[in-house]
């Protein structure tokens, strides 16, 4: 018993591992294989050498484990470098906005005197609050809510998507069954007026009426239609 030495079998234990599918080899067959190869009668070490062909077996699982591991972090890596450089493109996030950096002190000018067309805020009419749900913002954002608005009720024409199919909320705005994307902005400014002005064009234009929301909203579109004109 003192003379068997499992050192000797571990180079062709390995050599079975490498080779073998690791999901059906079994102790047995390993032994067995060792038996055939160096004809040697190996149950009176039974125990011991089923031990060392675990250990191997083992010890070769981690292995590629770790390499599959290691595979996979390279794959995620070389993914997130793919991701980002599509990024970069779409929306030119990365290197592309370095070249820009002298924007930057106009925009320290910008912060300094704001654009007025943002900061000036408006009140709108009742039509028009009940498409934006607000009755105070400013004109970008009365575009953008409207869009946001149109575009979730799907009423531009498939055909051609500067084509707006007013549904009632927009036909009761516009006075139109369609418009084009052009031409919101010219009956938008019926339907705003500015907030520190807002006291005297209520009395001037009535563009927010309590009482008759309808008749006095067709006001503005004459108007608009003369400075047209």
């Amino acid at each position: 018993m003192s003379e068997f030495n499992s050192d000797e079998y571990l180079p062709t234990i390995d050599a079975i591992l490498s080779v073998a599918d690791l999901d059906k080899v079994s102790v047995k067959n390993i032994r067995r294989a060792l038996q055939e190869l160096f004809v040697v009668d190996l149950e009176p070490h039974k125990a011991h050498i089923n031990e060392v062909i675990v250990n191997r077996y083992n010890r070769l699982v981690e292995e590629k484990d770790n390499k599959s591991e290691l595979e996979r972090r390279k794959e995620i890596e070389r993914k997130d470098a793919i991701l980002a450089r599509k990024l970069q493109k779409e929306h030119g996030i990365g290197l592309r906005k370095k070249p820009r950096v002298p924007s930057k002190k106009r925009t320290l000018d910008t912060e300094a005197k704001p654009n007025p067309l943002k900061q000036i805020m408006f009140m709108a009419s009742d039509t028009l609050r009940d498409i934006i749900g607000i009755d105070k913002t400013s004109r970008p954002q009365v575009v953008k809510l409207l869009w946001a608005y149109i575009k979730e009720n799907k009423l531009q024409d498939p055909n051609d998507g500067r084509i707006i199919l007013c549904d009632e909320s927009l036909e009761r705005l516009f006075k139109k069954k369609t418009v084009t994307a052009f031409s919101m902005n010219k009956y938008l400014s019926d339907h705003l007026t500015r907030e520190d002005e807002s006291m005297v064009q209520k009395s001037s234009n009535g563009d927010q009426p309590k009482p008759s929301v309808k008749s006095e909203d067709q006001v503005p579109d004459s108007e608009s239609e003369s400075e047209a004109e």
